[in-house]
């Protein structure tokens, strides 16, 4: 298992490729272990999943997401 450093969990969004948050998702979207109909992110985690909101016409869940990993790091808000 990974250990992370402090410093991992709080690079800049902007520190990590595009490739990289592909093949994240891509394992993601592949694992036994995705879920068919429960909230999930793309990749990564979710945290602080905030009420259901209707707008136009749509259902949104807002929640806090670190895309680069399963542990708490620099997060940012999702819709």
């Amino acid at each position: 298992m990974q250990q992370w450093t402090t410093a991992q969990r709080y690079r800049p969004y902007s520190a990590y490729s595009t490739k990289l948050v592909t093949k994240l998702q891509r394992q993601q979207q592949d694992s036994i272990w995705h879920l068919g109909y429960h909230i999930q992110p793309a990749s990564g985690l979710l945290n602080d999943p905030n009420g259901f909101t209707y707008y136009n016409h749509q259902w949104h869940v807002f929640y806090q997401n670190f895309p680069f990993g399963p542990v708490h790091g620099l997060k940012s808000w999702f819709i």
